[in-house]
């Protein structure tokens, strides 16, 4: 039987999630609602490297854990007695902290184990397969459907009898990282309005990333519309360094001075902040979609294989973000956290025009008039 939860015992909370920039970002309006119910509490967080920077500054969490899966197991492949020496090291230094209550968002039963063996007294999270089976508390999920993910981690409130208040996703950038893009701007000498385009992402699907992509020449040709068609807009490129090669794609298809290429040239932070000067960001679903609504930046995401109503912007508002879609039977196709083999040649991407596209850029632009200067 499981032990009811006395909400006065909790003094030290741990969450852990160990996934991508996005799902992070979902996870923030949850970080708010903890602080609000337990303002005296402890609250850390358990992440990965891509993560840390989105939480270490964020004011309602008390410390970072970073834990980077694929370094223990390269550890353990080369040195077994120095993978158990650091994974002793790290445990330990969480089980200092004395929790009394974890979140377990990893819907792997891995951490589950550990978070047993650290004694933690409380431990609720999401039982996805059996997955939660060392969770004292585990609450049963077929999946992530019907609803947005947000709205799950916020399930976690109303599992402790605690109703959720109306807190979004927030994103809190480091002061030396904000100075760096207004010095960048500034000595580019860069026009309004600014327009920010990520062709790629979707890291945390590994191998199967390019099914987020649209394709490289649809997104030069939505260039070198809003070249000639917005007065004075400034275009920016981004994507991490492992995706630099869809940049370049787009690069050999359009005139280059028309554009500022920073793929792969910034560090998270300074991407981050560029990102929050952005007057509209253009971008495929994954991270930077939800980096630009954490900021209050006006978006237009690109989806495909993925149900909007479950990884899109939240909350939805389709004055400030705008998601291009096409409705077919086949989609949304990625269930269960699986992606299936494509029957139909990514028809739910190839069939979005870069004149739709456009079309949400005009309606966007026409939100705010002092950026608005057409051809």
């Amino acid at each position: 039987m499981k032990k009811e939860i006395n909400l006065k015992d909790i003094k030290r909370i741990l969450i852990v999630n160990p996934f991508g920039i996005g799902d992070v970002l979902f996870t923030t309006p949850l970080i708010r609602n903890l602080r609000y119910y337990f303002p005296k509490s402890y609250i850390a967080y358990l992440c990965n490297k891509r993560t840390q920077y989105i939480l270490e500054n964020n004011p309602y969490i008390d410390e970072v854990f970073v834990f980077e899966k694929d370094e223990f197991r390269q550890l353990w492949r080369n040195s077994k007695i120095k993978f158990f020496k650091e994974i002793s090291k790290f445990l330990k230094k969480l089980k200092k902290r004395n929790f009394d209550l974890c979140i377990d968002l990893s819907l792997n039963a891995q951490y589950g184990f550990f978070l047993k063996f650290l004694k933690i007294p409380y431990r609720v999270g999401f039982n996805f397969k059996n997955r939660g089976r060392f969770l004292t508390h585990p609450i049963p999920i077929l999946g992530y459907e019907n609803k947005h993910v947000v709205e799950f981690y916020l399930d976690v409130m109303r599992y402790l009898n605690l109703e959720p208040q109306d807190f979004y996703l927030e994103l809190f950038l480091k002061e030396e990282d904000k100075k760096w893009a207004e010095d960048f701007l500034k000595d580019k000498a860069v026009k309004a309005p600014l327009i920010g385009i990520c062709p790629a992402g979707g890291e945390s699907w590994g191998k199967n990333r390019f099914m987020k992509y649209w394709a490289p020449e649809k997104f030069s040709e939505l260039i070198e519309r809003i070249n000639k068609e917005l007065r004075d807009a400034t275009v920016i490129l981004f994507s991490s360094k492992s995706e630099r090669r869809q940049v370049l794609q787009i690069l050999n298809l359009i005139d280059k001075k028309k554009v500022i290429d920073l793929s792969g040239r910034t560090s998270i932070g300074e991407f981050f902040s560029l990102i929050s000067k952005l007057d509209l960001l253009i971008t495929n679903d994954g991270g930077p979609l939800h980096v630009a609504v954490a900021l209050g930046v006006r978006t237009i995401s690109i989806f495909g294989p993925v149900d909007e109503k479950t990884y899109g912007p939240f909350p939805p508002d389709d004055t400030k973000h705008i998601v291009i879609k096409k409705d077919l039977s086949c989609r949304p196709c990625y269930r269960k956290f699986k992606i299936p083999i494509c029957k139909y040649g990514r028809r739910c991407l190839n069939d979005i025009r870069p004149e739709e596209v456009f079309e949400a850029v005009k309606k966007l632009m026409r939100n705010e008039d002092k950026v608005l200067r057409f051809k």
